[in-house]
């Protein structure tokens, strides 16, 4: 037997074992390949899967996945993209769903109209393996999350391409960046290893590789520091926050730890240890439920936000393998992307929340 056919076998075996008593509906979506992202639209009527160029560049894979529109009604495949769909990083919907940006490994922005599908416009930008926080609400204005010494928070007006905005760390001087950098490390603390934007688009959260958190408003560029760092070397245990809602900042610690932070009276509350190293996370559009996906034991669990209680978990084969996680609009799903290093099986799945 063949290293595709077991993990197809392996992915699907999972999905079928789970214990009737948790009666999940975990099942594949029509995606195939090496590994997609799955990101839903406002209204939750579609979704839009595409291949991840940076997984991909990782585990030396094709590609040219290309990029699949799934109507979440039936999960069936409405289209796929016909375009510039390669070396895809992350994608946006605009705040009405009627615009798609799709955000490239080589600068590029592409923006597609989502009432039939058509690429609408692309944008040339020199900021290569950049990423999206998503649309400010005027759905007009795409964020975009730069690589390299001294990450920026780059917005884009979509009509033009112009950049017409901007805002970094905490960081005001070149005197204050060549400092740091010329300590040890130096290049992890400048780092944003996890980013996270408010809804209202006005306050953004960076967390670099020592576990600090910098919260800084965009209008007025005032920053705090929201967690302090810990140690001398880097602990890189903060890969995901959310903003659960315009002022209360979740974030994850890879050792099992829920954390929110209120900005408004720049308090921590540990809302639960899950599980041995946290993989990654998502909040729900209500700010009610967090989804988890963790290594020990490799799960993904559902807990309500206030109280950190379990509402439901799932085994999975390997959280390696997951690379996206993201709740539908109506807080009714969660949509899963895996890695198939072999690009055999389904690449996605969707896992109804029970009650």
């Amino acid at each position: 037997m063949s290293p595709r056919t077991v993990i197809a076998l392996l992915f699907c075996f999972v999905l079928a074992s789970v214990p009737v008593s948790a009666q999940p509906e975990f099942t594949p979506l029509p995606v195939e390949g090496y590994g997609s992202q799955v990101v839903p639209s406002p209204d939750g009527a579609v979704a839009v899967a595409f291949t991840d160029a940076r997984a991909a560049m990782i585990a030396n894979m094709d590609l040219s996945n290309g990029m699949t529109i799934i109507d979440m009604s039936d999960n069936s495949v409405v289209t796929a993209l016909d375009g510039p769909v390669d070396l895809a990083t992350s994608v946006a919907f605009n705040a009405d769903g009627a615009l798609l940006a799709v955000v490239h490994a080589n600068g590029d922005v592409a923006l597609w109209n989502t009432a039939d599908w058509s690429l609408r416009d692309t944008h040339a930008t020199l900021h290569m393996n950049a990423r999206t926080l998503g649309f400010l609400p005027d759905g007009q204005t795409l964020t975009l999350l730069t690589s390299g010494t001294q990450p920026l928070l780059l917005f884009m007006d979509v009509t033009s391409g112009a950049i017409v905005g901007m805002a970094g760390r905490h960081y005001t001087r070149e005197s204050e960046l060549r400092a740091i950098l010329s300590e040890p490390q130096g290049l992890m603390r400048t780092s944003a290893i996890a980013a996270a934007l408010a809804p209202d688009g006005l306050r953004y959260a960076a967390a670099n590789g020592f576990d600090e958190i910098v919260i800084r408003e965009i209008e007025t560029h005032d920053w705090f520091t929201a967690r302090e760092g810990e140690g001398d070397l880097p602990q890189l245990s903060i890969a995901h926050m959310v903003f659960a809602n315009n002022h209360t900042l979740v974030y994850m610690l890879r050792s099992g730890e829920l954390h929110e932070f209120d900005v408004e009276t720049r308090t921590d509350r540990l809302i639960a240890t899950v599980a041995d190293r946290l993989f990654m996370m998502d909040v729900s559009r209500d700010g009610s439920l967090i989804a988890a996906v963790t290594h020990d034991p490799d799960a993904l669990f559902v807990l309500d936000r206030a109280t950190g209680a379990v509402i439901q978990q799932v085994s999975l084969p390997s959280p390696q393998l997951a690379i996206s996680l993201n709740f539908t609009p109506d807080n009714s799903a969660i949509l899963l992307g895996v890695l198939n290093t072999e690009g055999a099986g389904p690449a996605a799945a969707i896992l109804r929340i029970t009650p």
